[in-house]
């Protein structure tokens, strides 16, 4: 039995702040992502934070061929699919809405709210939590907890206060672990 279902074409569960008409990309490089692995058939996600484990269906579509030209490139595909995957499943299991994209340098990705209407667009510090995301198109449980130990220093070393996340998602057996900091 699944939690749901995380559908990499509908980012309206993320809130009004996220501009879906820009990002489609994400949730095109995560299909071709996913499908290098999995060409057919249905797809599932396992999830973790260490407190709780779901494991989630997902919605995805077939590779077409202009989505491989476009998306050939698989350490960017990699990473824009882990930002798909990783806020889509934020917002499914922790009812995480879209705020801000974070400045380069900034140690992490994304400011998230738990509410659209909770926050001061002006204010992107006001009750937001910070998301850095990472993506592995194959690798092993060593990999991905080699990978959380780098991400884990890199946030560290923000300068914010507030509670951060980080989350690492692997595409071969697709899976997307976080971890608070």
């Amino acid at each position: 039995m699944t939690a749901g279902i995380i559908d990499l074409g509908d980012f309206s569960p993320l809130g009004e702040m996220f501009d879906p008409s820009g990002h489609g990309f994400r949730g095109a490089s995560a299909t071709v992502c996913i499908r290098k692995h999995r060409p057919k058939g249905k797809v599932r996600l396992s999830f973790t934070d260490g407190e709780r484990s779901e494991l989630f269906e997902m919605k995805i579509g077939k590779v077409t061929k202009s989505m491989a030209s476009t998306y050939a490139d698989l350490q960017d595909a990699t990473e824009f699919g882990a930002e798909a995957v990783a806020l889509l499943v934020a917002a499914k299991v922790y009812g995480a809405m879209f705020h801000a994209r974070s400045y380069k340098g900034s140690g992490f990705d994304f400011y998230l709210t738990k509410s659209s209407a909770s926050s001061d667009p002006n204010d992107i510090f006001c009750d937001a939590w910070a998301l850095e995301t990472s993506g592995i198109l194959e690798g092993g449980p060593d990999e991905i907890r080699a990978r959380i130990r780098v991400k884990r220093k890199q946030v560290a070393q923000a300068a914010r206060e507030g509670e951060t996340w980080v989350a690492v998602v692997e595409f071969s057996k697709p899976c997307a672990i976080f971890e608070r900091q």
